[in-house]
C-alpha cells in the first residue's frame, strides 16, 4: 500500500482502478482529508510484483466526460523504490473540464481577463 496527497481529486472513489499506462496494477483503497493541510489523502493497494521508482507521478485521469476516474502513475527512474506504506511525493491534481476550458479560454484572449 502507497498513499499520495492532491489538492483536487475529482470524483475518484474507493475501488477506482491504479494504472500504468493503462494497465491496471492496483486500486484506491481510501480517500480522506488531511486536517492539517486540507488535502485530499489517496490510499492505493498496488500489486506486490510492482516496483515504484522513488520520483513516480501520481495523477487523476478521467475516462471521458462519462466515464470513470482512475489514478494514473508515471514511474520515473530513479533506482530506489517506494517502500510499502511510503508516499508517492510527485503528484499532479485533477483538471475537470471546466477547468481546461476556461484555461482555453484565457489562452484564446492572449491572456486578459474575461468580463461578463
Amino acid at each position: 500500500e502507497v498513499r499520495a496527497s492532491f489538492y483536487k481529486i475529482g470524483g475518484l472513489t474507493t475501488g477506482s482502478d491504479v494504472r500504468i499506462n493503462g494497465i491496471k496494477v492496483g486500486t484506491v483503497t481510501d480517500r480522506h482529508l488531511d486536517p492539517e493541510t486540507y488535502d485530499a489523502v489517496v490510499k492505493m493497494s498496488i500489486n506486490s510484483d510492482i516496483k515504484l521508482p522513488r520520483d513516480t507521478l501520481a495523477a487523476i485521469g478521467s475516462e471521458g466526460i462519462l466515464g470513470g476516474m482512475y489514478v494514473q502513475l508515471q514511474p520515473g527512474l530513479e533506482n530506489s523504490y517506494i517502500k510499502a506504506g511510503g508516499a508517492i511525493e510527485k503528484t499532479q491534481d485533477f483538471r475537470s473540464l471546466e477547468d481546461q476550458v476556461g484555461e482555453i479560454l484565457f489562452l484564446a484572449t492572449g491572456g486578459t481577463n474575461i468580463e461578463p
